[in-house]
């Protein structure tokens, strides 16, 4: 959908292959399981970046992280 900008998930399995396939950046918040080991991988391929649960308080960490991904023209 040319509507989305970015996503943001929780990171898992499902929701980082529909976004990889799409194409769109993500935004992961992982929060048990398996969902670093995505994140990690999302980070390393280049299409996203990872917020730390703690860094939710006040929301400035996702602020900034947003600001990013918008930024990035990769």
């Amino acid at each position: 959908d040319d509507r989305l900008t970015l996503f943001i998930t929780h990171g898992g399995a499902n929701s980082m292959l529909e976004t990889a396939t799409r194409g769109k950046p993500v935004i992961a918040i992982p929060l048990y399981g398996d969902q670093m080991k995505n994140a990690k991988l999302m980070r390393k391929y280049g299409f996203g970046v990872i917020v730390e649960k703690t860094e939710l308080l006040g929301g400035r960490g996702l602020h900034e992280a947003i600001d990013r991904v918008i930024s990035d023209k990769k």
